[in-house]
């Protein structure tokens, strides 16, 4: 919501034509260019658009630019309050689980080092480590 003031308050500041002195004041217009007639209105002159035109257009851009980004945010952050409510439950459900069952239960027999099945586990992690460091 404070986006939403400041927003305001930069179309405020660079809506020129919104702010001018009366008509018969010899302040010269925020709106009018300074070449010639100090009073002439933009384009008056054949020049073209003023230039807070373009600002305006940059505000109104970014602003829309910043709506998107809040509603990207928005859904971001409900899709991860999703995520982490599926993430709970499935802890419960894993916790109950183990709590029937009696947990992990005893240790078995420690793994024998001169087994096959571990000769050939030390073997190919032996010789895939020296193909990491080269490559």
């Amino acid at each position: 919501m404070a986006m939403r003031s400041l927003r305001s308050w930069i179309h405020d500041i660079t809506r020129p034509d919104e702010h001018e002195p009366p008509a018969g004041s010899a302040v010269p217009s925020q709106a009018g260019q300074l070449s010639g007639n100090a009073l002439a209105p933009a384009g008056a002159n054949g020049s073209g658009p003023h230039p807070a035109d373009a600002r305006i257009d940059r505000v109104d851009r970014a602003g829309d630019r910043m709506d998107q980004a809040e509603d990207q945010l928005q859904e971001a952050e409900d899709q991860l309050e999703e995520a982490e409510d599926r993430m709970q439950e499935a802890v419960d459900a894993a916790a109950a689980t183990a709590e029937e069952t009696g947990g992990p239960g005893r240790p078995g027999r420690p793994v024998n080092r001169r087994s096959p099945f571990f000769i050939g586990m030390s073997a190919a992690a032996g010789s895939r480590s020296p193909t990491r460091w080269w490559s």
